[in-house]
């Protein structure tokens, strides 16, 4: 009886990963073959280029906006609450409403009214668009106003309703063609008013900020309230206003206020506090992540498409090279790691110059459009790193097409 064994064949050795040498030797034959074909090598860095800056400009306004909107809450102050009427609403508001808030919440720490009147301020021969702002007694202290120079207003000043006004920082500057406008005296909305300050940029001052607010202190003139052109002849108390301020001792009262006040308040008139402007940027943000991640795939993918058929082709048209090498004593390997290196050097020098194109493209663009964009140094890097995977990635198959190609049959077809 014939026993029959069957011996298995021995597996190839895989080939042992490329060293250092082989990565050195890969990168100086892809510097010279990208040297050599200068019109695809512009056409790979542009390609990743445009790529990388969109995606920086999009980068940029998501974290510009993250900024931002940190930036209107600390301004605004997440412990207050602002009730605000609109124009023509059937029920006004009065201050009446700080006493009933003060009677309520006992967490209440400050409020006042702001009544706001657009006029055009005119100081000797200028006259310039503005707001006069009718403010309580407690209203630089609650949203943080500084003065430059000058005075503020005063306890006195509040109670008096006397003909004195503060300039907002832009509108001091517009008046100060004519030299310092302290001490002078402006008329707005038929009114006249002595200058006893100005105030600090509100944008360098925290806690000073209005957009939640709806007012824009730097190019107000702030008068007492009850002084405000057309102002009515009210009692302190049952003075009309467009907007109620009240801070709270912490922002967990403030959130408690809210819910409570908003059946409260007059019909037209609208509660708002920082946390809520908080949650409607996160439901606005959630839905720009998604356009965010779209518009990278669709320009990640476009520039993928870009770059291969790029390599493809030089890979057709270098056959004869590539067949040269080989016969020369060149492994596979060799050819594939010269074209994983130009694939490399396209995406890595295309990220960089996308980067730089997105950066300048965000603050021209941008800062032009009112935006302020910011860019995060570690967001960048890894773009750069990414833009340099993402040349590999697209370098794989023309690479083992490289590999793959017969010498014999190149060279014999050449």
């Amino acid at each position: 009886m014939t026993e029959c064994t069957s011996a298995a064949a021995p597996s190839r050795p895989s080939p042992p990963p490329p060293g250092e040498e082989a990565w050195a030797r890969a990168a100086e034959a892809a510097v010279e073959a990208l040297r050599l074909d200068p019109q695809r090598t512009r056409a790979g860095l542009l390609c990743v280029a445009a790529g990388a800056a969109v995606l920086v400009a999009l980068v940029s306004i998501v974290q510009g906006g993250r900024r931002e909107l940190l930036r209107t809450v600390e301004a605004a102050g997440p412990s207050n609450v602002f009730v605000r009427a609109e124009r023509g609403a059937p029920t006004p508001l009065t201050t009446a409403g700080l006493l009933a808030a003060r009677a309520r919440f006992p967490g209440l720490r400050e409020a006042t009214g702001v009544r706001v009147v657009p006029a055009a301020v005119r100081g000797g021969t200028l006259e310039l668009p503005a707001t006069v702002y009718g403010v309580g007694p407690e209203a630089l202290g609650l949203f943080g106003l500084r003065r430059a120079r000058g005075r503020l207003l005063g306890p006195h000043d509040a109670r008096s309703r006397s003909r004195t006004a503060l300039l907002g920082a832009r509108l001091a500057a517009g008046l100060a063609r004519h030299g310092d406008p302290v001490g002078t005296r402006l008329t707005a909305g038929g009114e006249t008013y002595e200058v006893v300050g100005v105030l600090e940029p509100s944008a360098s001052v925290a806690g000073s900020g209005g957009e939640l607010a709806g007012v824009e202190w730097d190019s107000g003139l702030l008068v007492p309230l009850g002084a405000e052109p057309g102002a009515a002849n009210a009692p302190e108390g049952e003075m009309p206003v467009d907007l109620l301020a009240l801070r709270f001792s912490d922002p967990g009262e403030a959130a408690r206020a809210t819910r409570l006040l908003s059946p409260l308040v007059p019909s037209g008139a609208a509660v708002t506090t920082p946390t809520q402007a908080i949650e409607q940027y996160r439901a606005a943000h959630r839905s720009f992540d998604r356009v965010v991640l779209l518009v990278s795939i669709l320009t990640a993918a476009s520039a993928a498409f870009g770059v291969t058929n790029l390599l493809r082709a030089s890979v057709r048209a270098r056959s004869l090279e590539i067949g040269l090498r080989r016969a020369a004593g060149a492994r596979r390997e060799d050819v594939r790691l010269q074209f994983l290196a130009e694939g490399l050097l396209l995406g890595f020098g295309g990220g960089l110059l996308g980067i730089l194109l997105g950066v300048l493209l965000s603050v021209t663009l941008l800062s032009r459009a009112g935006w302020t964009p910011h860019f995060a140094p570690a967001t960048l890097l890894l773009l750069a790193g990414g833009s340099a995977a993402f040349g590999i990635a697209a370098g794989i198959r023309p690479a083992n097409e490289a590999a793959a190609l017969d010498p014999a049959a190149t060279l014999r077809l050449e």
